[in-house]
This record gives C-alpha cells, sequence and structure tokens, in this order.
C-alpha cells in the first residue's frame, strides 16, 4: 500500500474549527412618556380621543404615542389605552412588537407593570397597543400616579430578517481531574518502574525512589538499607 501523503496546507486548513450564527437582525429602542396633570388631561379628553406624544426616533423609524386617558372607545371607558403609531412611510410593512410598562423611579428605568404586545404588522399611521393598559380606578390608589404624574415606557422591536454571520469558534475546554497523589504513588512502587533504592525489613526487600522516599536523607552513593 502507498504510503499516504500528508495534508495540504489547504486541507488542514478546511479541517480547522469554525463556527456561525442566524440572527434576527432585530432592531430595538425605547421611548419614556411622562404624563403630567393626568386628573385634568382625563377631564379635558372623552372617550375614544387621544393625546399624541411628540414624534421620536426609535429602531430606526419615527414613531408616535396614543395617549387615551378614557380609553379608545366607550367599552373601555374606565381604562387608559394607550398606543404606538408609525410616523414613516415604508414600502411594504414592519413585523414590531411592543412592550408598554411604568417607571417608577425614571432614573433607574426599572419597569414595575408590563403590557406585551405580540408581534404586529405595521404600515405607515398603523397603531398598535393595549386597550385595557390599566384600570383608571387602579391607578388613582397606586403609588406609580405622584403629584398628579406618572411615567410610561414604551420598547419597540422591529423584527428583521433573519441572517447568518461568522462567529469566532468556542475552544473546547478538557476537565483535568484532581490527582490521586496516594494511588499514583501506590502504583509506582508495586511496578518498581524507576526503582533506584531498595530497603530490606525482616529479611524481604522492598524497591522505591529516592525522591519520594519519606526515611529521611539517603546517600547518593547507597542503594539499599536494612531495617
Amino acid at each position: 500500500m502507498a504510503p499516504s501523503l500528508p495534508p495540504s496546507s489547504s486541507t488542514a486548513a478546511d479541517g480547522a474549527g469554525s463556527a456561525s450564527a442566524i440572527v434576527s437582525g432585530d432592531a430595538s429602542g425605547y421611548h419614556v412618556l411622562r404624563i403630567e396633570g393626568y386628573s385634568r388631561i382625563k377631564s379635558a379628553v372623552p372617550s375614544s380621543e387621544y393625546v399624541e406624544s411628540r414624534s421620536f426616533r426609535a429602531a430606526g423609524h419615527t414613531w408616535a404615542v396614543w395617549y387615551y386617558p378614557n380609553g379608545n372607545c366607550p367599552e373601555y371607558a374606565d381604562y387608559i389605552s394607550i398606543c404606538l403609531v408609525l410616523k414613516d412611510t415604508v414600502a411594504n410593512h414592519l413585523m414590531v412588537q411592543l412592550v408598554f410598562s411604568f417607571i417608577d423611579q425614571v432614573e433607574k428605568q426599572k419597569p414595575s407593570y408590563v403590557r406585551t404586545v405580540e408581534p404586529n404588522k405595521y404600515v405607515r399611521h398603523g397603531s398598535w397597543g393595549r386597550r385595557k393598559f390599566v384600570r383608571m380606578a387602579e391607578l388613582e390608589q397606586s403609588a406609580r400616579l405622584k403629584d398628579d404624574c406618572f411615567t410610561v415606557r414604551c420598547d419597540i422591536v422591529v423584527i428583521g430578517k433573519p441572517h447568518a454571520k461568522d462567529t469566532t469558534a468556542a475552544t473546547p475546554s478538557i476537565l483535568v481531574p484532581p490527582p490521586d497523589w496516594p494511588q499514583h504513588f501506590r502504583a509506582l512502587l508495586l511496578s518498581e518502574q524507576g526503582a533506584d533504592v531498595r530497603f530490606r525489613v525482616g529479611g524481604q526487600k522492598f524497591a522505591a525512589h529516592r525522591c519520594v522516599s519519606r526515611y529521611g536523607r539517603l546517600s547518593s552513593t547507597r542503594s539499599s538499607l536494612a531495617l
């Protein structure tokens, strides 16, 4: 049989480890909206009507929040409704997931009351949100309403087209068990491999190793010791 040749450099490179990932390509952002003068706004804006926030940029697009202080329809007049509207013109549509949450401490950005909106298709001026974001009576009795004000955070995720990308291959880790020194020494003594000194005890000889002897210092010229 002809001897096998060592692999060429290109073959060796092909055999090296590699890694890749499939990522969603999402874009995300958020907007914090503060409602100041809750009770006065509630009295001034009837059910089914909204107040629009200023436009803002997030997740690569322009949006606004519609705040319905008395619900977005008479059926939900006991609730606050809140929606996100797309202000951009898009060629097709966007798939968007939303999360609305109360922010008790704006500085720390910790959501304490979360309402998620499942992914939906957005076109220009399309809007999605929560008709029953919170019951007004519940808000008015809670600590979230302070000095007739509260703050809402809207998190936006625009779901992008999945794509592949290269990643760094992880080096496999090898778990090394802890050494069992007594067992290793026992096997070494029983095998007598590398023994360079012998002990005679009661007429019986035992092989040992000078470097691991525990019977005191041995002369480098002595090869046996009688006990």
